[in-house]
Order: C-alpha cells, then sequence, then structure tokens
C-alpha cells in the first residue's frame, strides 16, 4: 500500500529542526509512519520540506519556500481575499495562510499523478482543509485522523483553524469520506457537534513503545537531585491548557501532609512563567522544571514516579498516562477526558471530579497513599502498543482501498 500522509510536522531526527515539533502529536506522527513503512510506502507530505529525503520507507515531498512562492495561480484569489479581509488574522498568521494555500498548488501536482492508495490527512487545521478541498476537487478519498476537537473555547487556536474543523466535518458528511478519532469521547462530540454519522467515524487510540526497563532508581534521583519520599511527574509542554498550574496551586496542600517532589517535564511557556510562580510561592524546593526531554529520559523519570497526573481542560488522548501504564505507574485525571473510557481502570488510575484545589489535592494524597498493583498496570498498558495501533490503521485503510 502506497499512503500520501499529510501532516502539520513530525518529530524525528533526520528530518530538518524546521519540520519538527516537540509534542505529543509530532511523536506519535512519527511513531506511525515509521510502523506503517514496515509493510508500507509513505510519502510524507509536511510544510517547510526544503530538500527530498528518504528515511527507510518514509520518502519527504520536497516543497521549499521559494518554490511554494512561485506557484500562485489566478484560481486561488478568492482564498487570499478571505484571509486579506480577516481584521480577526494578526500578520504573521496571514503569512502562514498565504503560504498554505499557495502550497495546495503542489499538492494538486501530487494527486494528479494518482500514485497513492489512499491519502490521510492529521488535524483539523487551515491547512488540513485547504487540502482536503483539493482531494475533493479531485475526486480523490481522503481519510481525516482527529488527534483532537479545537471548537472549544478553551482550546488554542486561531479563527481560521476553529473555522477549518467545522468546513472538514462538512467535506466529510457529503462524501464517504472517513474519520479516525484517538478516542471514544472525541467520536461523541463530532457526532453532537457536526452530526455526523458515527458509521463514517473509527476510533484508533495512540500506541507507545514498550519500554526496556532497566532503571536504577537511586542515580537517577541524585541526577535530578530529587531527594522527596514521593514523586508526582506531570509530562508535557507547558501551556494553559495542559494546566499545570493547577497543580502548582494544590501543592502547598499535598506538601502539609506529604512530602513530595513535583517533576514537570516538558518545553517551558515564557509567557506562564511558572518558574517565578513557583519561587514567589515558596516550592522551588519541591518542583522540578526539566524542559523538553527525549523519550530515554522521560522513561528514566517513570521508572522512579509513583503518579502520574494530567489535569488538561481538553486532552484527544494523554499519551504520558499510557506511558506512566507500560512502567506499572497509576494516573491521576480528569472525569471528563475524552480517553477516559479508553485509559480508566480502577486499578490503574483515579479520577477527578473536578479542576479546582482541594480536588486535586485529595485526589493525589489518595493516589500516593493507595496500594497500586504495578504488574496489573502494566498489563493494561499492552491494548496501546504501536503494533496493536499500526495493525488497525492497516486493516482499517486497505478496507477504504477495497470498497474504493
Amino acid at each position: 500500500m502506497k499512503i500520501l500522509m499529510v501532516a502539520p510536522y513530525i518529530y524525528n531526527k533526520s528530518f530538518d529542526p524546521k519540520m519538527r515539533n516537540v509534542s505529543g502529536l509530532g511523536i506519535i506522527i512519527n511513531n506511525l509512519c515509521e510502523g506503517l513503512s514496515r509493510n508500507n510506502t509513505i510519502d510524507l507530505f509536511v510544510p517547510r520540506a526544503s530538500k527530498s529525503l528518504r528515511v527507510g520507507n518514509i520518502k519527504l515531498i520536497q516543497h521549499s519556500l521559494l518554490n511554494v512562492a512561485m506557484q500562485f495561480r489566478p484560481y486561488l484569489n478568492n482564498e487570499f481575499l478571505y484571509v486579506l479581509k480577516n481584521s480577526n488574522i494578526t500578520f504573521k498568521r496571514k503569512m502562514k495562510a498565504f503560504f498554505y494555500i499557495l502550497e495546495t498548488v503542489i499538492f494538486r501536482r501530487v494527486l494528479n499523478k494518482k500514485t497513492h492508495d489512499v491519502t490521510v490527512i492529521h488535524g483539523a487545521f487551515y491547512r488540513s482543509y485547504l487540502l482536503a478541498k483539493e482531494c475533493t476537487r479531485l475526486g480523490q478519498c481522503f481519510v481525516l485522523v482527529l488527534h483532537g476537537t479545537i471548537y472549544k473555547d478553551e482550546v488554542s487556536g486561531d479563527i481560521l483553524d476553529k473555522k477549518s474543523e467545522e468546513q472538514l466535518a462538512e467535506l466529510v458528511k457529503n462524501t464517504d469520506n472517513k474519520i479516525i478519532v484517538i478516542s471514544s469521547g472525541i467520536k461523541k462530540d463530532l457526532i453532537n457537534k457536526y452530526n455526523l454519522n458515527p458509521d463514517s467515524i473509527i476510533v484508533i487510540p495512540n500506541g507507545i513503545q514498550k519500554p526496556i526497563i532497566n532503571s536504577n532508581v537511586e542515580e537517577i534521583k541524585n541526577k535530578y537531585k530529587i531527594g522527596c519520599s514521593k514523586v508526582v511527574l506531570y509530562i508535557g509542554n507547558i501551556s494553559v491548557n495542559k494546566n499545570q498550574k493547577l497543580l502548582i496551586d494544590s501543592a502547598r496542600n499535598i506538601l502539609s501532609k506529604m512530602d513530595v517532589c513535583f517533576i514537570f517535564a516538558g518545553k517551558n511557556d515564557a509567557k506562564l512563567n511558572l518558574h517565578n510562580y513557583v519561587e514567589e510561592l515558596g516550592l522551588d524546593s519541591n518542583v522540578v522544571f526539566t524542559g523538553f526531554l527525549e523519550t530515554k529520559a522521560i522513561h528514566e523519570l517513570l521508572s522512579i514516579a509513583d503518579l502520574t497526573v494530567l489535569l488538561s481542560y481538553s486532552e484527544g488522548f494523554g499519551l504520558s498516562i499510557v506511558e506512566g501504564y507500560s512502567f506499572g505507574v497509576p494516573s491521576l485525571f480528569p472525569a471528563d477526558f475524552d480517553a477516559k473510557q479508553e485509559l480508566y481502570d480502577e486499578n490503574c488510575a483515579f479520577l477527578v471530579s473536578e479542576r479546582s484545589v482541594s480536588e486535586v489535592s485529595s485526589a493525589v494524597l489518595f493516589a500516593l497513599n493507595n496500594r497500586w498493583d504495578k504488574e496489573k498496570i502494566k498489563i493494561y498498558s499492552n491494548n496501546f502498543t504501536i503494533i496493536e495501533m499500526v495493525k488497525k490503521y492497516e486493516n482499517f485503510l486497505n478496507s477504504i482501498i477495497c470498497k474504493g
């Protein structure tokens, strides 16, 4: 099977840094491409691909900034004017949007070659909508992969992206195209919000690489200067949506009853400036910010963690929860998570009913005092392997091709 994979970015060290994104989505797209490429050929279409490159069975489709800038066509005028006249879009965002509009000309050429069995488009972004629209214009089917919904106010995204989610839903509704989502909650959300046919949406949870656990606990604690009896780990880039601040606000209550170290592993956000906030609260001796870490370092921290926490306002899946499970580490997350049906098991996790300091404080203390069966948690993580995820994608994509 030859797959045209359309993504906003990827996290792969073999590719140009401009195309990389140190996020869960970037890692998942890379894992999916690498997994599918074992039995299939992948052509990857990402922005700012300045040179052609092949990594195994993954080929990067080249279209540099200069190459894209030369693609203006008169039929693009309406799209340009729509962006230009929209006063709710920043100048920088308009420049990116213009790039994406021009990029559709190159994408159309790729589609016209008709060398791919299926096109897979990731994310409900403006770029995704433009490229999905090209597929529709040329009468070619596509599969849309949604890693979350962005229409909610608490989810960051400008008017272009939020409008595009609705437009993508309409494209699917009016065609035979399908949507893959990573959790049952997202499927329910799409059906309720956009009145989509349930049969047009399939759930395929994300998967992780099973870790090889061989870590020296004391050595790792010394490396990160951790002297506390308990370790709570929060994995994820620092952001308003990820809501790390709520755990920091809850820390004082927790520390009054237990000696805990709170580790935040993820790219920092200078605007939020949580470092200074922690110092102001006098919690700097119990809070560690590591910045972005590679998988090996994340695994080190998981090997010493007693609990993972994720308190996002909106979360399509929650990869760090599953990563924790693979180490036998229980998790704490809100009861309204999209992936609750997939991720929650009473032997593996504890739910918070509301995002408040009192609720989170008591929940963390309960989880840290609870006697968890690490082996049961590890076994539950077997539901979320890369092998299982790739197998489900292959079976589904092959069924689309057969029907086509």
